[in-house]
């Protein structure tokens, strides 16, 4: 089950970031300033894919630490 849900999540993200590529291919950004943050929000999806990806493997591989 939370395999599906992660699989979701990161269809999602890679959905976001693809629309964003599209625009940026498109030429849709007006100056400078709005191509950085075109660019930081795919960053920002691509960590979020690794953080949930290595989430999920360490909550797997029994490394997640419950007593935090």
């Amino acid at each position: 089950m939370i395999q599906k849900i992660i699989s979701e999540i990161e269809k999602e993200l890679n959905l976001e970031i693809s629309q964003i590529q599209k625009s940026l291919g498109d030429g849709n950004c007006e100056d400078y300033s709005r191509y950085q943050q075109m660019v930081g929000s795919i960053t920002g999806l691509n960590m979020a894919i690794a953080i949930t990806k290595n989430v999920y493997k360490n909550m797997i591989d029994g490394d997640d630490d419950e007593n935090d």
